[in-house]
C-alpha cells in the first residue's frame, strides 16, 4: 500500500520536473496534491458538476466542505462575463 507521504513525494517530484511547481512558484503559490485537488475540483465546478457529485469525487462528508470550489468558479463566471461585456 502507498502512503501519503509517498504520494505527495511523487507529485512533487513530476511537478518540479515538469516545470508545474515553478510556475506555481512564479504566480506566488505553493504546490502540492491539495493544489491539484483545487484545481481539479474547480475545474469541475466550470465543467457544470452538481455539488453531491463532487463531494463523492473528492472523499468529503460533507457537502458544505465543497463550497469553496463553487465560490471560486462563480468568481471565475462574473470576471469572464465582466471582461466580455464590460
Amino acid at each position: 500500500e502507498t502512503s501519503r507521504e509517498e504520494v505527495h513525494s511523487t507529485v512533487l517530484e513530476s511537478a518540479t520536473r515538469s516545470g508545474l511547481a515553478q510556475r506555481f512558484q512564479g504566480m506566488g503559490r505553493a504546490f502540492g496534491v491539495d493544489a491539484i485537488r483545487y484545481a481539479f475540483a474547480t475545474h469541475c465546478c466550470l465543467k457544470g458538476i452538481d455539488r453531491i457529485s463532487l463531494m463523492n469525487l473528492l472523499g468529503h462528508t460533507y457537502v458544505a466542505t465543497g463550497d469553496a470550489y463553487f465560490r471560486c468558479a462563480v468568481g471565475r463566471f462574473i470576471e469572464a462575463y465582466d471582461a466580455t461585456i464590460g
